[in-house]
């Protein structure tokens, strides 16, 4: 079976959604029956896939690209099915089968965790892509029982596939602690939590912890947090300086493999107190390694974990204290949580979860050749709202006088669709302009942007809805331009008039 998977993301040093392709890569290609067409950036393959070598697994590189090239190469490759291992499917409705891992949606229970461009976003892609794939893997049941309460998918189209887990660490001399104490200065005891700074992680709440320990039990204890600094990082800090933290709280940002090894292997505990999580990296990597390890009592945690003893309510800070403070003082205890650990963890094997992976694909391909679910029904309402977009965007270029001067800024997939389908073309184009692209694009002719100051057009048309506010900003400072520049977006509808 041709098995498409489309891992064309931005590659960071951590982050689940990566973590996930990759395990996943590893699992599918222990199948011989399985030929894995790997659709990515030289980033991400430089990364992760350059280290794979085995006769199943092709990777197409998409650098530069744009979307209908992308679309085009991998339809000539002929799969059975394309995979999309990350919430939504880019580029509208495909002509082939099609599969999303749909992680979570947090964002219906939490949307003051998110910017307006991040709910818009999720509110349109998500629910879009989880009505026109033809079937959904989700990796616990109340993420499958959130996609039928929220977007009224049928529960047959949602197969639930546990997160496999396998340990990604090297064992290695572990004798000293003199990569911490040296590049860290981190003390002899501490405990850890291995997250990135969003919001839903609630780190406020473990930091509420840490000040209750030290002032109400005379109990202190340092804190150890890895991962990505976002903007929320700041507020954090100003908590810690007020509430004189500063001393029991460390962050070491992102670290590398090796270094965050150390870190779990000389930890005395760690600490997992998010407010959502759809499969925990962190808490599986601890349950591995036999840590001693507490993690809040929502969504995943529990059925992860599987003792409540070893939970708390990530909202009780005084809970979250005790329970360390149990965990740290109680040898019995500890002892029973890596016990559990260690067999807890035997649940999460990907031979297993390649199996239930492979089911869910024969699904999709059923799904799709049958014409199981209405597609049509879902089309037609995009239909319908993607003409009141184009609508509205030839009122816009109805108020460029007979005869002014237009330049289309951006050559891709959105200018052509832009040509096509509205009344620009029957505009006074002189020509588009892009930094990547030369020669000539649909018809008209492809300048550098600096040639806008040359030209002197009336009007500049920015035609992307990804980079549009870094392009109007770039006519406006940058190139100096005086004229009127045509924003057809205007931060309040990220959505691509022309995609399904």
């Amino acid at each position: 079976m041709k098995i498409g998977l489309y891992a064309n993301i931005k590659c960071e040093l951590v982050g689940g959604v990566q973590q996930y392709i990759e395990k996943i890569t590893l699992a599918l290609i222990q199948n011989p029956f399985i030929q894995l067409f790997v659709i990515t950036n030289e980033d991400f393959y430089n990364h992760f896939f350059k280290n794979i070598n085995t006769r199943n697994i092709h990777i197409i590189l998409v650098n530069g690209k744009y979307q209908f090239e992308i679309k085009d190469k991998i339809y000539d490759l002929k799969l059975a099915l394309l995979h999309f291992p990350f919430q939504y499917i880019p580029f509208g409705d495909w002509k082939i089968p099609t599969l999303i891992t749909l992680h979570d949606l947090q964002h219906e229970y939490f949307p003051e965790f998110f910017t307006k461009d991040q709910l818009d976003f999720r509110n349109y892609y998500y629910k879009k892509s989880a009505l026109l794939c033809d079937q959904i893997i989700v990796s616990f049941n109340h993420v499958k029982e959130d996609i039928h309460k929220f977007y009224n998918i049928p529960y047959e189209k949602i197969s639930v596939t546990s997160l496999g887990y396998e340990n990604r660490f090297k064992e290695q001399n572990l004798c000293d602690k003199d990569l911490l104490t040296s590049k860290f200065n981190i003390p002899e005891h501490f405990i850890l939590y291995p997250a990135q700074t969003w919001r839903h992680k609630n780190h406020v709440a473990l930091f509420k912890a840490i000040k209750i320990l030290r002032d109400k039990y005379q109990f202190k204890i340092t804190l150890i947090c890895t991962g990505a600094l976002s903007d929320y990082y700041e507020l954090l800090q100003e908590y810690i300086k007020e509430n004189e933290l500063t001393n029991q709280i460390k962050f070491l940002g992102f670290v590398t493999i090796d270094e965050l090894y150390r870190l779990y292997y000389y930890t005395d505990l760690v600490v997992i107190p998010t407010l959502y999580e759809a499969g925990s990296f962190p808490l599986l990597e601890a349950m591995s390694l036999e840590k001693p390890v507490i993690c809040s009592n929502v969504t995943s945690l529990p059925d992860t974990i599987g003792d409540l003893r070893f939970t708390f309510n990530p909202n009780d800070s005084e809970q979250i204290a005790n329970s360390i403070l149990n965990m740290l003082t109680d040898k019995n205890l500890i002892m029973i949580n890596k016990r559990n650990s260690k067999t807890q963890i035997r649940r999460f094997n990907w031979e297993d979860v390649c199996k239930n992976f492979i089911q869910a694909y024969k699904k999709a391909i059923i799904n799709f050749n049958e014409g199981k679910y209405n597609k049509d029904y879902f089309k037609e309402l995009y239909l319908k709202e993607r003409q009141s977009k184009i609508e509205d965007i030839n009122k816009e270029f109805d108020t460029i006088a007979e005869g002014e001067k237009v330049v289309i800024y951006a050559a891709g997939e959105h200018t052509m669709e832009l040509i096509k389908q509205t009344n620009i073309s029957d505009k006074n184009i002189q020509y588009i302009v892009d930094k990547k692209l030369k020669g000539s694009f649909f018809g008209y002719e492809v300048r550098a942007p600096e040639q806008i100051m040359v030209s002197t057009p009336d009007v500049v048309v920015i035609s992307s809805f990804s980079f549009e506010d870094e392009i109007f900003d770039y006519i406006r400072t940058s190139l100096n331009f005086k004229g009127r520049v045509i924003k057809l977006y205007n931060n309040a509808d990220k959505k691509p008039f022309f995609n399904l």
